[in-house]
């Protein structure tokens, strides 16, 4: 944990705005809403501008059309609490409600508080983006949930987002993220499975899948073979593979700055 708090202090940066606004704490049905439209999408990404020097130990992004560096502040982190058929269930959010909105779920072994102290929620949120950090039923702050994981994300995802969002699943989040992109559903604008479980059981249901999606895998991984990632690039057209050398299973813990640069980059390539 010092090492991520390490990584964090060094990836977070120094001075500007704070802009959040809350999410009421409301007693909300589970019944599903229409769908919104599909968003047009297109996988060009914009160029990300790494400070030399920096390398493994900071990310600043620059603005590709400006020269200057940008100034850089932290945006509140905020903690949000959602209750759904009773149970309370906890996230953290930070970013301009008005961005384009990230959904970052968790390993077995892991939280919202993951991504705090990795600094992936002050890092996409300075970058424009709406984040926000669940914890899953059962983990974390949360509360367990009488309902089925392949149905969680498709009952949580239009009460919490008003738009169409990025899902970023690692690990045992992907019992609960693969069912909802195997459905196809159009409140996903793009897919970030890392090392995800269950590929095998949604596999079929997943080939041809258009959904603009990028795999992260540690070259590492003892716990999930890359041969599951290779499986799943190859059956999604619209995927890339991405194997971080000497990461293991969690590998954005291993290669942050990978990590974020390669996100980021991907998440400028979408329009959603």
């Amino acid at each position: 944990m010092t090492r991520i708090n390490r990584i964090h202090r060094c990836l977070a940066p120094v001075a500007a705005w704070l802009l959040l606004a809350s999410v009421p704490q409301t007693e909300l049905e589970t019944e599903a809403k229409e769908e919104p439209p599909v968003a047009s999408r297109t996988q060009a990404a914009a160029p990300v501008a790494v400070t030399p020097g920096k390398l493994r130990e900071t990310l600043e992004i620059r603005d590709p059309a400006n020269t200057d560096e940008l100034e850089i502040s932290h945006l509140e982190i905020e903690a949000l609490d959602l209750k759904i058929l009773g149970s309370r269930l906890h996230m953290l959010a930070s970013g301009d409600r008005g961005g384009s909105s990230v959904l970052l779920l968790h390993g077995a072994k892991f939280s919202s508080e993951t991504w705090r102290e990795l600094g992936t929620l002050d890092f996409l949120a300075r970058q424009g983006f709406r984040v926000v950090a669940l914890d899953l039923p059962g983990y974390g702050q949360s509360e367990a949930l009488d309902l089925p994981a392949d149905r969680l994300l498709g009952t949580l995802v239009p009460l919490i987002f008003d738009r169409q969002v990025v899902v970023v699943s690692p690990s045992m989040s992907g019992q609960f993220s693969l069912p909802l992109v195997a459905r196809g559903s159009t409140y996903v604008a793009g897919f970030v499975p890392v090392a995800p479980a269950a590929i095998a059981k949604h596999l079929d249901s997943l080939e041809g899948s258009r959904l603009p999606t990028l795999i992260f895998w540690g070259a590492e991984d003892r716990v999930i073979p890359l041969k599951q990632g290779e499986q799943l690039n190859k059956a999604m057209p619209s995927s890339r593979l991405v194997v971080l050398d000497g990461a293991q299973h969690p590998c954005y813990l291993d290669q942050p700055f990978e990590f974020h640069r390669e996100l980021l980059q991907f998440l400028r390539g979408l329009t959603f």
